[in-house]
């Protein structure tokens, strides 16, 4: 196996595509999470500290590198073990279409090395996203300003309402927003600016802070230029129940689960629509019930907001939980796509392996080719 020159240690990480996948997917978003579970993978934070860009992520090949996006990165330096990273990996045409793994390097000698990124939205950490994502908020911003960053190149920030509302707490992947139905809070969202659309897939994950019949409004998306409107409840009017909207020229669609949400855990929700196709709504990285046939996407002209958090202006429908990983696609996203998105941000994708010494081979290696 090839070796990245330069690079002291490295992990394995391998990638369960038969289990986790099962169809290809192209610049798919891997989510490498560094804590004390996964095998050996604090021993980065031994090695390098809060030097978060002197890694690398190869191919299979050990040698080719993917972008990486940092979403969190918390040094414990009293206990190492205890440190805990969130980093989002891909690169334009990487396919994934078996099982197959990566290369987590890391050295503190190392140069900070460019292919890795920190802020949101400017590359290399936007490279991470292929261009049919719009948006992407991991929601992780801490509760010292109202900006909620958008992770693509597409520069479309979101905003809370103020400070510390909703406020920051523990999310599916890193951190996410704390939504107070108490307090009415909201997040608004941009205009998208989307045109000649066809196709869109938007998902987030939740965790509700109640268990009952109450109508939860999670997410809204309408925009006159957009010609668009997209709509996540839960519990809409019959207990344990999931709906998604999406308005079409033959009066909308709507998709419901009466079963999946049935707790206040965690649980990824994504909603799928193709224009004059179907609606189609997935719960955990499964399809849930009969898709709905829809027509051409309409707009119901401006009695929406654009919201995480609630819907309608006036109403009292409100979120009372937690959002995370809120992302929205121009692109009828695979079945596969979305089985993979789920076991990602679910931390099952990948299988960490132990700390491999690299750095010694290479010098070994060359020692011999002096001769």
């Amino acid at each position: 196996m090839a070796l990245l020159a330069g690079w002291d240690k490295r992990i394995k990480l391998d990638i369960d595509y038969t289990n986790k996948i099962g169809a290809s997917v192209t610049w798919f978003p891997v989510t490498i999470f560094l804590k004390d579970a996964n095998g050996d993978s604090t021993k980065v934070f031994t090695e390098i500290t809060t030097n978060s860009r002197k890694i690398a992520i190869t191919k299979a090949d050990g040698t080719t590198e993917l972008k990486g996006e940092i979403e969190l990165w918390s040094y414990d330096a009293g206990t190492p073990a205890n440190s805990v990273a969130i980093i989002h990996t891909s690169a334009t045409g990487w396919t994934i279409d078996d099982d197959m793994s990566v290369y987590l390097y890391y050295d503190n000698d190392h140069a900070v090395n460019d292919n890795i990124g920190i802020v949101p939205g400017s590359s290399p950490a936007s490279d991470v996203w292929d261009g049919s994502f719009k948006v992407v908020y991991h929601l992780g911003e801490d509760d010292t300003g109202t900006t909620i960053n958008d992770s693509t190149s597409n520069d479309k920030d979101a905003a809370k309402d103020a400070n510390a509302d909703p406020s920051q707490d523990t999310g599916k992947i890193g951190k996410g927003q704390h939504f107070d139905i108490a307090n009415t809070e909201k997040i608004t969202i941009p205009t998208l600016a989307i045109s000649g659309r066809t196709e869109v897939t938007w998902e987030l994950w939740f965790k509700s802070d109640v268990e009952n019949n109450t109508l939860q409004q999670l997410f809204v998306y309408n925009n006159d230029a957009d010609n668009l409107f997209l709509r996540t409840d839960i519990n809409a009017g019959t207990t344990n129940k999931i709906i998604l909207f999406c308005y079409a020229d033959a009066g909308g669609g709507w998709s419901d689960n009466t079963t999946a949400y049935t707790s206040t855990g965690w649980h990824h929700i994504v909603g799928r629509a193709k224009e004059d196709d179907f609606l189609d709504l997935f719960v955990d990285g499964v399809k849930i019930g009969t898709p709905v046939a829809i027509g051409s996407f309409i707009d119901l002209g401006n009695q929406f907001g654009d919201y995480l958090g609630k819907t309608r202006s006036g109403d009292l429908n409100y979120t009372d939980g937690i959002i995370d990983e809120f992302r929205l696609s121009l692109a009828k996203r695979s079945d596969a796509w979305i089985k993979a998105i789920y076991n990602s941000g679910n931390d099952s994708l990948l299988t960490y392996g132990s700390e491999e010494e690299v750095g010694a081979e290479v010098n070994t290696t060359n020692f011999f080719q002096m001769f």
